[in-house]
């Protein structure tokens, strides 16, 4: 893309915003995915994605990705005992509430396998996701 199109684009898109200059590759490999964007859905569309994808992440959704961090780490070793008392050493309550806490989401599974509606994890936000990857909550 020629640098004055990129601009028309980026103000565009920075409407009373002070913008900065790229400052790395990364960000420059980024307007490139913003621009291809942009021209594949258009820029209301293109700022719609980019919003959702820069949310904070919600409390609800932590718990979930904590939640689901629980039942993997139960189908790694199925010992719900064991796992409870690893998990309130780690600090994620007491022995009885993370016991409680496990049983609950296997049933929620359980239930939800036989309806038909158990996805695996919650995929509502990558940015989330990899969060909670990198706080060793989940697996990806």
């Amino acid at each position: 893309m020629d640098p004055e199109t990129f601009k028309k684009i980026w103000d565009e898109a920075n409407a009373g915003v002070q913008s900065q200059e790229p400052e790395d590759e990364l960000e420059w490999e980024l307007y490139e995915i913003f621009d291809k964007m942009v021209r594949l859905k258009g820029l209301v569309e293109t700022r719609r994605i980019f919003a959702k994808l820069s949310k904070a992440i919600s409390k609800t959704h932590m718990a979930e990705a904590k939640n689901f961090a629980i039942l993997q780490r139960y189908d790694d070793a199925p010992n719900a005992t064991k796992l409870a008392k690893q998990l309130a050493k780690e600090g994620w309550g007491t022995q009885e509430t993370v016991f409680q806490r496990i049983n609950d989401w296997r049933r929620r599974r359980k239930t939800a396998i036989v309806r038909g509606t158990w996805y695996g994890p919650p995929m509502w936000n990558g940015r989330a996701n990899a969060l909670a990857h990198k706080k060793g909550l989940i697996k990806l």
